[in-house]
């Protein structure tokens, strides 16, 4: 979902919920066309009314949940995507969380610059849900879930932001108010924009080229479909002073040992704040397009809060890897038939300040990767042995989830999904 300006000032009160809203922009100028624009729509549409404050506003929070499609199934999504020749499209709902009453009273400061001359102390009576505010997501699910379910689609229980329509097949992806639109059937897919665009302000944004940072690029002659973070990666590189580096051979380097740091070697605040945005982009890097750097970045993220020289150039390197394998993407393709292939493994013991080990594995379907992992296991194993069957267990966890998302969308895998490991005594 872009970024949205905030509609309503700091400060919410509530008989049953509250909110902090953070009204600060970095670009002034773009922001107040913004909330000029987005405080015009909650005048209209009475969103806001200003009043007295009430003796009930106690500042209690509200439930807070949102369900949006994962990573992993916007890759599977992709792949079927890829194999079957099938259409995507992709739509965005205009101010999505105005569309629903809330279900609570919610109260707010009014916004900086529009309250009326002498009224100051008014404040603002919600009566719809706005951006930022805890319970928007979760009410606007709710408005979109029903909507999806008239139009005779179904909620995955793999993914609640997934719908499927199994008779036709299509299926519909949602992360908050972008919308992808899959299937065989172009008319189809035209038809339920259709019916959308009665029920919500809508923007048709056509074929799909472009997905929450991600490039996508088709063959649709040959059945492939790529995606890539060149764009993206070649921003963050620009942002850190990197985009003439000279590219890296591998992410990490080899026997590398890494280990907590004494508070004398601890970075200063400044770059302990670089070094998490740093990070902060790689993980996004590595969780979209790029699992070849899932082992470095776990290792890595150990050290956020308390990083030292070490690490920082540790971290340096991953973007300086980035940097030649940028042009790179992963590739989906129809030529294969729905086989789910894994791979597991562990580093017994190799976090030397808890003796903690980490634990790896990926999946691929269509000749593309769809899920991966790397991470540190929350208990300590006795052996190599322990180690590598906690990481069999979490990877084959994970294969049933994906078995089990692939028969909900009606494909069924030829054979039994492989899972490869190296450790005799663990399979």
């Amino acid at each position: 979902m872009s970024e949205h300006s905030d509609t309503m000032a700091p400060t919410l009160r509530s008989g049953q919920a509250s909110e902090t809203v953070d009204n600060q922009s970095g670009q002034a100028s773009k922001t107040v066309d913004n909330r000029s624009g987005q405080a015009s729509k909650t005048a209209d549409d009475q969103t806001a009314p200003a009043i007295d404050t009430p003796d009930t506003a106690n500042g209690a929070e509200g439930a807070a949940a949102k369900a949006v499609v994962n990573k992993a199934t916007t890759k599977i999504i992709l792949g079927v995507t890829a194999a079957k020749g099938y259409y995507i499209e992709q739509m965005d709902i205009v101010t999505a969380l105005l569309y629903r009453p809330l279900e609570e009273e919610v109260y707010v400061e009014q916004p900086t610059g529009f309250s009326a001359k002498g009224k100051e102390e008014l404040v603002c009576l919600l009566n719809k849900a706005l951006y930022r505010l805890k319970q928007s997501p979760r009410i606007w699910y709710k408005t979109i879930s029903t909507t999806l379910k008239g139009l005779g689609f179904q909620r995955s229980e793999y993914n609640h932001g997934l719908f499927i329509n199994h008779k036709k097949p299509a299926y519909i992806t949602l992360y908050v108010n972008d919308i992808h639109l899959i299937g065989p059937d172009k008319e189809y897919i035209n038809l339920v924009k259709a019916n959308m665009a009665s029920h919500y302000k809508i923007k048709d944004l056509g074929p799909t080229v472009s997905y929450l940072g991600l490039e996508i690029s088709r063959n649709q002659a040959n059945r492939t479909l790529t995606i890539s973070q060149k764009l993206y990666i070649k921003s963050v590189l620009e942002a850190h002073g990197m985009a003439d580096c000279k590219p890296a051979l591998t992410p990490m380097e080899t026997g590398i040992v890494l280990q907590r740091s004494d508070e004398e070697y601890t970075l200063s605040q400044d770059f302990t704040t670089r070094y998490q945005s740093m990070l902060g982009s790689i993980i996004y890097i590595m969780l979209q397009t790029q699992p070849d750097i899932a082992y470095a970045v776990s290792k890595l993220s150990q050290y956020s809060s308390k990083p030292n020289e070490k690490h920082l150039q540790a971290l340096k390197l991953i973007l300086w890897y980035l940097s030649g394998t940028k042009d790179l993407g992963l590739t989906f393709n129809g030529k294969g038939k729905v086989e789910i292939t894994g791979w597991t493994n562990s580093s017994w013991g190799c976090n030397i300040d808890n003796g903690k080990s980490i634990s790896g594995y990926i999946f691929q379907l269509y000749g593309g990767s769809v899920s991966w992992s790397s991470q540190k296991q929350v208990t300590v194993a006795k052996s190599t042995c322990k180690a590598e069957y906690m990481g069999q267990s979490d990877a084959a966890s994970e294969a049933v989830w994906i078995c089990g998302l692939l028969e909900d969308l009606g494909l069924f895998p030829n054979r039994p999904t492989t899972l490869n490991a190296d450790n005799q005594g663990a399979i």
